[in-house]
């Protein structure tokens, strides 16, 4: 059974002489990793680094046949706070191939991120992943939308105008969590699920808890919804 290929590297472009890999790493002082890169830029610039590259949390499935991923028409993404790491990776990814190709942009793709804003904190990836949403608004080919669901005391305030205007046509803003009828209906009909991939990453409990309603959908396949989770 032919397999579909890798993912892209994280620098995609042959030419560019400088690869890198970009991460959002939250403040966590119980965690190793973590802790030694919240260290002062001295303590740790030019310092030799390992990093394991592995996992099955990628664009598309590696679970999935070749000619599955090549049917796949609508991927969804939903992201929690530094969950959305994973996420803007596949985002990129897939924006860079452009659709029509098999790991590339699909025809439908729906991105619901939930962050709990604090004063004077930036929305991690927040300008990007709208820009690519607001690249396809006239793109008769993917229809793309993106949601934020902001809680804490800020509301709507998270996102500066110099982001944007609250909302448009491919992006939405709302003051609330996710809910799973907001899971649901990202799923799409019932009986076009089968050609439907999930990504869920996030804190354990909001990642175990939105899995579960993902995979027992009508129509949905356990091996058709990937989790990762961040502690």
């Amino acid at each position: 059974m032919q397999k579909p290929p890798p993912p892209p590297s994280p620098s995609q472009d042959s030419a560019d002489q400088n690869p890198y890999i970009e991460l959002a790493i939250q403040s966590s002082p119980s965690n190793p990793p973590a802790a030694y890169l919240w260290l002062s830029p001295s303590q740790i610039l030019h310092k030799p680094l390992r990093v394991r590259v592995g996992g099955a949390f990628i664009y598309p499935p590696p679970a999935l046949s070749f000619e599955e991923c090549k049917a796949i028409e609508r991927a969804v993404f939903v992201a929690g706070g530094v969950g959305v790491n994973p996420v803007m990776s596949m985002l990129s990814a897939m924006h860079g191939l452009g659709p029509g190709r098999v790991g590339g942009m699909v025809g439908c793709v729906r991105v619901l991120y939930t962050v709990r804003k604090r004063t004077g904190e930036e929305v991690l990836f927040y300008k990007r992943i709208r820009g690519i949403a607001e690249s396809y608004e006239r793109d008769g080919n993917v229809d793309f939308k993106f949601v934020l669901h902001e809680t804490g005391g800020e509301g709507m305030k998270g996102v500066s105008d110099a982001d944007g205007p609250v909302g448009s046509k491919s992006v939405e803003h709302k003051s609330r969590r996710i809910e799973h009828g907001d899971l649901l209906d990202c799923l799409g009909p019932e009986e076009e699920r089968e050609k439907t991939v999930v990504y869920v990453c996030g804190p354990p409990a909001m990642t175990d808890e939105f899995v579960d309603v993902l995979g027992k959908a009508s129509g949905m396949e356990n091996r058709r919804v990937l989790c990762e989770k961040w502690w």
